[in-house]
C-alpha cells in the first residue's frame, strides 16, 4: 500500500501533517488516501462559501424553482429515485442560476477541492423542491461546528 496524497489543491501554506485516512483504489493499486489541514480547510472553505451565495439568493432561486416546475410544456417523469417514488423534471432556470452561484464561487476562491457537479433532475436531485430542500437544510448540518472547524485549521496552518 502506498502513501499518496490526492491530486487537486496544493499551495504553499500546507504543513506535512496528514489527517483522516482512507482507501482509495484505482486500475493499478490501493493507495492510502490521505487529506493534509490544507485541504480540508479549503474544502470546508467552499462548502461554506457555497452556502452563503445559495442562502443570498435564495429568495429568487426559489421564484426560479417555481418557474421550472410550474412552465408552459414541462414535463416529468414519475421513477423509483432509490428514496421512494419522485417526480424527475427538469429545471434549466434554476440550474442555470445555480452554475453562475457556483462559476462566482469559484472566481472568488481561485481553486476547488473535489466535484462541481450540480445534480438536478436526475436521481440524486428528482427535481427542483429537493434541490432547494437540501440547501435550507445548512443550519441544521451545524455551521457553528464548521466554522470552529476552519479556524481550527487556520491556526493550525499559520
Amino acid at each position: 500500500m502506498r502513501k499518496a496524497e490526492p491530486p487537486g489543491l496544493r499551495c504553499a501554506a500546507c504543513t506535512p501533517v496528514w489527517i483522516c485516512l482512507a482507501l482509495y483504489a484505482d486500475e493499478t493499486s490501493i493507495m492510502l488516501y490521505i487529506l493534509s489541514f490544507c485541504r480540508q480547510y479549503h474544502y470546508v472553505l467552499q462548502s461554506l462559501t457555497l452556502w452563503r451565495e445559495i442562502s443570498n439568493d435564495m429568495f429568487k432561486l426559489w421564484y426560479l424553482a417555481e418557474e421550472d416546475m410550474l412552465r408552459e410544456g414541462a414535463s416529468y417523469r414519475l421513477c423509483d429515485t432509490g428514496q421512494g417514488l419522485n417526480r424527475v423534471q427538469s429545471a434549466p432556470r434554476l440550474s442555470r442560476a445555480m452554475h453562475g452561484i457556483l462559476g462566482r464561487c469559484q472566481a472568488q476562491i481561485g481553486s476547488w477541492v473535489g466535484s462541481s457537479v450540480i445534480h438536478l433532475g436526475d436521481h440524486n436531485v428528482p427535481n427542483a423542491l429537493f434541490f432547494l430542500n437540501k440547501y435550507t437544510q445548512v443550519s441544521l448540518w451545524g455551521l457553528k461546528g464548521a466554522g470552529s472547524y476552519l479556524l481550527y485549521c487556520k491556526r493550525w496552518n499559520g
